[in-house]
């Protein structure tokens, strides 16, 4: 598939922090790196909440993730506009008092997309 999905082990310190960071890496390494050879781009759906994994198969496995805040993380990703990441409240709200220089804007989606009411979209970040 296209998707990739990443976690934040439970307990670590600023997980929303973590997430927004690595989204905003992603996004300028591959900026640099594919800018004048590529149309490539990314779409970075970024979300927290239960969810739970496993493993699947039987002849060839794989590990996969479950729960209702996996399903809202590709909702968010699924509405982002190519070449950002675009968050939920929850994760701005975290964000915002601990980025302080970082820049947000809030993201409206169109009525009919599966997105959530209230979404984020980085623009600057600086630590």
């Amino acid at each position: 598939g296209d998707a990739f999905m990443a976690k934040v082990k439970v307990g670590a310190h600023n997980p929303a922090v973590k997430l927004v960071n690595t989204a905003w890496a992603m996004q300028l390494s591959l900026g640099r790196t594919l800018a004048e050879k590529s149309n490539l781009s990314m779409r970075i759906g970024i979300h927290k909440g239960p969810a739970f994994g496993g493993i699947i198969g039987k002849t060839m496995l794989g590990y996969d993730l479950w729960g209702t805040g996996i399903d809202e993380c590709q909702k968010l990703e699924e509405c982002c506009p190519e070449g950002n990441a675009l968050m939920s409240k929850e994760i701005y709200e975290e964000c915002s008092q601990e980025l302080p220089k970082a820049i947000f804007s809030k993201h409206n989606t169109n009525k009919g997309t599966p997105c959530l009411n209230e979404t984020y979209i980085i623009k600057e970040l600086e630590k």
